[in-house]
């Protein structure tokens, strides 16, 4: 069953995970996910990343996504991971709701403030955490990115983050740098202009 999105930019579940685990593996090395019973993939769209995870070895996958579109499809693919959660919803700096901002046939990734029936849960990252360490946080950078890591007591239960990033290089760079501040060997690897991908693991 397909369950791709229209828009010609979309790819299927199998070959997003294909274009992962060759381009995104190339930049981010060999993940061990065998050995990670935790994983948040927020901003799941519709399930590569978490696919990837789960056929790899990864115990437990919470995937969000808050596009509703994009969730439907999520649902669909991780329906035979059982390690797979996917979640309408995001994550955030605190709780509340949140409605993604998107062009009729598509989601964009920056959600806002919302109080209409479409909005959907936001947990804040600090909550969702605990007292428990996760072994690998999945996310796009943007603003919420830096004040979320930034919570106290929080990048000291991430033991690995990785993601994607669009817009200013410096943006990126000063993730990379505050990280590598905390103890993760981290770089950023452009793949256009004012785009490209990141990642940080413990030392």
């Amino acid at each position: 069953m397909d369950h791709t999105l229209t828009s010609k930019s979309e790819l299927s579940v199998t070959e997003q995970v294909l274009w992962d685990r060759t381009v995104s593996g190339d930049i981010y090395g060999e993940i061990d996910f065998t050995k990670m019973s935790r994983v948040l993939d927020v901003g799941a769209h519709i399930g590569a990343f978490a696919v990837w995870a789960a056929t790899s070895g990864a115990a437990s996958v919470l995937a969000y996504e808050a596009c509703p579109e994009r969730h439907r499809r999520l649902a669909l693919n991780a329906e035979e991971y059982t390690s797979i959660t996917p979640i309408l919803g995001t994550v955030g700096l605190s709780g509340g709701y949140v409605r993604p901002v998107q062009p009729e046939s598509d989601c964009a990734p920056t959600p806002v403030l919302w109080t209409s029936r479409k909005a959907v849960p936001c947990i804040g990252l600090r909550q969702l955490l605990g007292e428990s360490e996760v072994d690998l946080v999945r996310l796009n950078v943007g603003e919420s990115v830096f004040a979320m890591l930034r919570q106290p007591g929080v990048v000291s239960l991430v033991k690995n983050v990785i993601g994607d990033y669009v817009g200013p290089d410096r943006r990126v760079l000063s993730l990379v740098s505050f990280l590598k501040r905390h103890g993760f060997t981290a770089r950023a690897y452009r793949d256009g202009e004012n785009r490209g991908k990141f990642f940080a693991f413990r030392q």
